[in-house]
């Protein structure tokens, strides 16, 4: 087992983003934060072993109404098609 010594910690997924990409460490981040970075090679994957879980979901939440408005109803129906089977941000 490997310990690494950190200098920085952090809970903010911002600043774990921000110092990556500053190049000042390794941050375990969800594809969706850094999605395009990845994409434009300002970040790569270095410890693919490592990866997260990729069956986390993602929930939209209304109020607790019988029957949601329309338009909410359809940025949720939207959501679902983007991010069905594979996400955009994996793509």
């Amino acid at each position: 087992v490997f310990r690494a010594r950190s200098r920085v910690r952090t809970n903010s997924s911002e600043v774990a983003r921000e110092l990556a990409l500053a190049g000042a460490g390794v941050a375990l981040r969800s594809t969706w934060d850094v999605g395009d970075e990845l994409r434009d090679g300002r970040l790569k994957v270095v410890l693919p072993q490592y990866a997260g879980s990729s069956d986390v979901a993602i929930f939209a939440l209304t109020a607790g109404r019988a029957r949601a408005e329309t338009r909410v109803r359809a940025f949720i129906d939207f959501l679902s098609g983007l991010y069905g089977e594979t996400p955009e941000w994996d793509r």
